[in-house]
């Protein structure tokens, strides 16, 4: 449009309405080749709109008739001829630019460059009637004019609607927008000032928009889980809630992806959960796979009988045949709960997280005594044989007292020392995998229950994926990275001399001595039984052997590694999902009693995490 004019109209009363407190303002845009011109009149009676009229006048210059269409109610129809000479009743004032031309910010892109195509032909339709003409009205402007008469910071008209509307494409790419993020975005680039509240109204709009409610998306659950056995067959789901108030309780999902990639990865397991941070508040207990092999649950509360309910279904996609070994932050509640799913599996406590612990023990000692403390601590966890732990325990109990008597009497050794601990690790002492997997989903805890559930299978597919492909063309036997490792390992130990004792058992002559037995793939500093991955002693042994090194090392086999990730997880199509139905509602959301203040969505560390 070339430019924006106003008309003030007063109307002359004929009877009732009085001089003075009924008029008529007559507004007109006029396009830049004056082929279209939009007309509306809207009556007020003592300052308050009560009635409105629209004429919407579509001229064409080219010799035919002028039309012109008037309804109360709603503009779209066909368009009627109208004679605009109705319109002389009125008196009208000169026209008056209130919009300068002059206008600083020509280098910038304003809303208005996407408001010009609202009003597009003759004889447009508007679905929602007059509430959108209105709309598209307001805002049928293609050409920026400020000047030094409206160039201010704040605007009554901007509202939370707004900027929703604004900010909806950069909450798609980044959920975890903040509301003060959006007003320095606003601030920069439309020099406008808005308040937090508009800022965090316009985010939880958008949000809402794009994402969904909260309330209605445990509802939702029910038609995911069908979904998921439909395109993904073979996977395991299981959906509980309350029979009486239909009340949501817990959810569990494997995919058919993850449950073979279990069989072929590592029987190496980190368990841990992490909290979600909707307004409902629940929990997300995860069962992570050294490979990115997922399992997961959603539910109410951490108790030892949500972790029992968690590790059952578990063990429904685990195979049971191996040794499993499960790794944790030595959680009480899962401690109760583990014996009585997986009597014989191995469970080891993280080593980062008992060194935390430690530290908070001993906060109000000297920092450089509690750092050297904690690194003893490494130092005994990492002690392959008992003799060289209790060399090393000796120190720690003298340099500690008694903080680390009390210490080590409530954590057994069996769970974290090497020394004791009788399962593989393979190489594993922290929990850093489930660690990760909680980083990896963090803008996905944000988002509802089922939005977050999808969107975890999407981040497994693409992980799935993008590992899947890279090994179709490796041709050796063993995987690149590991066939490197086991080269430098073997480098490691040539200079040795070996000496064999039977088939199996060999002695290699270094310092100090170490006797290695293949046939049970042990060694006598039980770092083979540990790391489930050959050292250097027993290099040097299996090539004094003549054997195949490639039959020691099965779980790195190049075949064994397609085949964790050569099922797909595949898409979930959101376009056959039913509309909400208030008369079919299945599943209620949990109640949830909210406490006061700002909700928390941050972890409380523990003290030990600040030193």
């Amino acid at each position: 449009m070339e430019n924006l004019t106003k008309k003030g109209i007063k109307w002359k009363p004929k009877s009732t309405f009085g001089k003075s407190n009924y008029w008529k303002r007559h507004y007109v845009v006029y396009g830049h080749d004056g082929s279209l011109n939009i007309e509306a009149v809207i009556e007020h009676w003592f300052g308050v709109c009560t009635h409105f009229v629209v004429d919407v006048v579509v001229k064409q210059n080219l010799g035919a008739d002028t039309w012109i269409q008037s309804n109360n109610q709603s503009v779209s129809g066909t368009l009627t001829p109208r004679r605009p000479s109705e319109l002389d009743n009125f008196e009208i004032d000169d026209e008056v630019d209130l919009l300068q031309t002059f206008c600083p910010h020509n280098d910038k892109v304003f809303m208005s460059e996407s408001w010009a195509s609202g009003i597009t032909h003759i004889g447009q339709h508007f679905k929602d009637g007059a509430a959108e003409f209105r709309n598209m009205l307001r805002k049928y402007v293609n050409e920026h004019t400020c000047g030094v008469a409206v160039r201010t910071s704040t605007n009554r008209l901007v509202g939370s609607d707004l900027v929703a509307d604004i900010m909806v494409k950069r909450i798609r790419d980044k959920p975890l927008t903040r509301p003060t993020e959006v007003i320095l975005d606003i601030k920069q680039d439309y020099s406008l000032d808005i308040t937090y509240r508009v800022a965090w109204l316009g985010v939880e709009k958008a949000t809402g928009e794009l994402f969904g409610a909260h309330s209605i998306s445990f509802d939702q659950l029910w038609w995911y889980s069908v979904v998921v056995m439909e395109h993904n067959l073979g996977s395991y789901v299981t959906l509980e809630h309350d029979e009486h108030t239909h009340w949501f309780t817990k959810y569990f999902i494997s995919f058919k992806a993850c449950i073979d990639g279990f069989t072929h990865c590592r029987p190496l397991f980190f368990l841990d959960v992490t909290f979600l941070k909707g307004c409902f508040k629940r929990f997300l207990l995860a069962a992570t796979a050294k490979d990115d092999n997922q399992a997961f649950a959603v539910v109410d509360s951490e108790n030892t009988t949500n972790w029992s309910w968690f590790l059952q279904n578990l063990a429904h996609v685990l195979n049971g045949d191996r040794p499993l070994t499960f790794i944790s932050d030595k959680n009480a509640r899962l401690l109760e709960a583990m014996p009585t799913v997986f009597l014989n599996a191995e469970h080891a406590f993280c080593l980062q997280h008992l060194q935390r612990n430690l530290r908070d023990r001993l906060r109000y000692t000297n920092s450089m005594h509690r750092a050297r403390l904690v690194n003893k601590l490494r130092h005994y966890a990492y002690a392959p044989t008992v003799t060289a732990l209790n060399d090393k325990l000796e120190q720690f109990h003298k340099s500690g007292r008694g903080v680390t008597s009390e210490f080590l009497a409530t954590t057994p050794p069996q769970h974290w020392a090497n020394a004791f601990f009788r399962g593989r690790r393979y190489g594993e002492m922290c929990s850093n995998a489930a660690e990760s997997f909680n980083s990896w989903i963090r803008e996905a805890r944000n988002l509802p229950v089922t939005r977050m559930v999808n969107s975890i299978r999407a981040k497994i597919m693409r992980q799935m994926s993008k590992r899947r492909d890279p090994s179709q063309s490796w041709t050796g036997t063993i995987c690149p990275k590991i066939e490197s490792r086991l080269e430098k390992t073997f480098n490691k130990g040539r200079s040795w001399r070996v000496s064999q004792s039977n088939v199996d058992v060999y002695k290699v002559h270094s310092f100090p001595s170490v006797t290695v037995n293949i046939g049970t793939q042990t060694r006598s500093c039980f770092q083979w039984q540990l790391n489930g991955f050959p050292c250097a002693h027993a290099m040097v042994a299996v090539r004094k052997s003549g054997r195949d090194l490639n039959d020691l090392v099965a779980y790195f086999h190049v075949s064994e590694y397609r085949s964790t990730y050569v099922v797909s997880i595949f898409p979930i199509p959101t376009m056959e999902q039913l509309p909400f139905d208030l008369h079919n509602y299945l599943i209620n959301p949990p109640v949830v009693k909210c406490p006061p203040g700002r909700p928390k969505k941050k972890r409380i560390l523990s003290r030990g995490e600040h030193v």
